[in-house]
């Protein structure tokens, strides 16, 4: 017999006998609807009576505090919104309690914590903290107060230097408009958007983007004219779809294609001086590499021959339009003894192998 029927032979001296079912009763205690387990309760009731000899006592009472008409989620300490989602959900609308003071605020009234998302105290507690925090330590107070300032210096460095090559790059397109055709033309459109004709017009946007200034080789896989500065190329746009197309074509943007940045393309950014393109040195040394390249050199053989970068061959790939290059992996070596296919580990020989030899100086296969 198997293990199963040999056990009920030996317990009830028929292999054959199949034990009846408990019949499930429900829990005595009104509204519960578990398994009775003892006395007509169930594993919850039958602790409370046994604990305090009443089934209805409860064991957690509730310690948040909230009353009735409080709505969900803005007990104090809670990890939810009203609208029943965790700290980091995007609910707008969704009101909190603050972790300090207790009082209900809309989730715009909380401070933002380092995920991004509104944090668990209101901004005028946390300031209040923050305030506390620097009178207490004034060593970390200037500490932090430095640091603070750094960081913000880079950032407006950074955002100036960005609004500095766009604007450098928007004042070298060809073409021009006047303020009256401008006008005419947000007339026109009725003075909504041009591309969801809803919300007020707020921008002029570029439709062929002015980054494409320059890319040539862009400019030919998208099947577009050059960026320019005239009347054709202006549509009055709202904030929101002006920042959403970003440095794409209509055509990318309806496809959900990536936004296009400058130097992922055609030729990074710090190989050029000015934002019309690439230098005449660096278009001759680019054009350079492609005839080593066309002439059978592998891209290593070329950067050794130009004493250049292996990145520098790479970007003249990218300016001409080139697919890039799929390092082959070596075949990798076996063991040398006839018939082991093993990878080789050590004096040609796999690991079992170079160990017998080691042992025995005598290899066998």
């Amino acid at each position: 017999m198997c293990g199963l029927h040999y056990q009920r032979w030996k317990n009830y001296g028929d292999p054959l006998h199949v034990r009846e079912r408990a019949i499930t009763v429900p829990c005595a205690f009104e509204g519960c609807a578990k398994i009775a387990i003892s006395r007509g309760y169930c594993v919850t009731h039958y602790a409370r009576w046994r604990k305090h000899g009443d089934a209805a006592v409860v064991l957690k009472p509730d310690l948040t505090g909230r009353p009735p008409s409080r709505p969900r989620g803005t007990e104090i300490g809670s990890k939810r919104w009203s609208c029943g989602h965790a700290r980091t959900c995007d609910c707008l609308d969704s009101v909190g309690a603050c972790r300090s003071c207790g009082s209900i605020l809309p989730k715009r009234d909380f401070a933002t914590a380092s995920t991004g998302y509104a944090g668990s105290r209101c901004k005028p507690c946390l300031a209040a903290i923050r305030r506390e925090r620097r009178s207490n330590d004034p060593v970390a107070a200037t500490r932090d107060r430095e640091a603070n300032h750094r960081s913000y210096q880079r950032h407006l460095i950074a955002r100036r230097l960005a609004e500095r090559r766009y604007d450098h790059l928007r004042s070298n397109l060809p073409g021009s408009c006047s303020v009256a055709e401008l006008e005419a033309l947000i007339e026109s459109y009725g003075g909504v958007c041009g591309y969801c004709r809803e919300r007020p017009a707020e921008h002029i946007d570029h439709i062929i983007p002015a980054i494409l200034h320059g890319m040539v080789v862009e400019q030919a896989r998208l099947g577009v004219a050059p960026p320019s500065n005239n009347i054709s190329n202006f549509m009055p746009a709202c904030r929101v779809c002006n920042l959403a197309k970003g440095s794409r074509t209509p055509e990318q943007w309806r496809n959900g294609e990536p936004m296009i940045r400058r130097g992922d393309i055609e030729f990074p950014i710090r190989v050029h001086r000015r934002m019309g393109g690439p230098r005449d040195e660096t278009i001759a040394a680019n054009n350079e590499i492609i005839r080593l390249l066309d002439s059978g050199l592998s891209g290593a053989d070329v950067a050794r021959a130009l004493d250049v970068h292996p990145a520098t061959v790479t970007n003249a790939r990218k300016w001409a339009g080139r697919p890039a290059l799929i390092r082959q992996r070596r075949p990798p070596r076996l063991c040398e003894v006839p018939g082991c296919g093993r990878p080789h580990k050590a004096r040609g020989f796999c690991q079992m192998h170079a160990l017998r030899a080691r042992r025995t100086e005598e290899v066998e296969p």
